[in-house]
């Protein structure tokens, strides 16, 4: 392939080393930023966490966040812009799941970063894994209700309407007039299925490995090293 216009990557495991957001995604950001290569992470991580971001990481102009949600943008002033995926209706729809939610398993906590949210919801998911039971009859009743989901590595999602990474970032590269070839995207989890199914060039990072039975269609292709040393490792090959 020619050498990709924009990077595309998903956060947790993939950017950051388990959850140490570490020297090396800084390593990446000046890797990219010496050879002008914008980077546009695509996160399930809250909107708050989007503006954290945007704020203190300068080379970042724009974030898919919320698992297409909303995408955060940084114009020529330093202003912050919202852009939302969701329509009042369906916003409406995942309140009224959300408090179902927590009046019938009130021991199941909301994510730390909850209170950040817009347009999804997010429970922990080591908390979901210590009750399997409680686990399938929280995806049934979202089932029932018309309330999607999906697992990251650190979250479970859930979200009205039809919002998805793939879906954001395709709106990203029609609005910026780059085309699916244009880009390389890395991810390391269930979330990131959509992405692997979507762009023609993708790759897992190492610690994907322990779900890759599980991804249909899988990453093109694998790095050796995990989370942004499997990043920076594939970076240094392509371009």
């Amino acid at each position: 392939m020619q050498s990709p216009k924009i990077v595309l990557s998903d956060f947790d495991g993939t950017l950051t080393d388990h959850t140490e957001l570490g020297p090396v995604f800084f390593e990446i950001i000046d890797f990219l930023k010496k050879r002008k290569i914008p980077l546009l992470i695509v996160t399930g991580r809250s909107l708050s966490w989007g503006h954290f971001l945007l704020t203190h990481v300068s080379y970042l102009k724009g974030v898919i966040v919320e698992g297409g949600g909303a995408y955060l943008w940084r114009d020529s002033n330093g202003d912050i812009h919202e852009h939302g995926f969701v329509s009042a209706k369906d916003l409406a729809r995942l309140e009224d799941a959300t408090i179902e939610i927590k009046e019938r398993y009130p021991k199941i906590r909301l994510s730390a970063d909850s209170f950040g949210r817009k347009y999804d919801r997010a429970i922990e998911l080591h908390d979901l894994e210590k009750k399997p039971k409680t686990h399938q009859e929280i995806e049934s009743f979202l089932h029932a209700s018309g309330i999607h989901f999906s697992c990251s590595n650190v979250h479970m999602n859930f979200w009205a309407g039809d919002i998805s990474k793939q879906n954001a970032s395709q709106w990203f590269l029609d609005q910026n007039k780059l085309t699916k070839d244009q880009l390389v995207y890395f991810g390391d989890s269930m979330n990131d299925q959509g992405m692997f199914a979507s762009f023609p060039y993708t790759v897992g990072v190492a610690n994907i490995a322990s779900i890759l039975g599980k991804l249909n269609p899988a990453p093109v292709h694998i790095t050796k090293a995990p989370g942004p040393h499997g990043v920076m490792e594939r970076l240094n090959q392509i371009f």
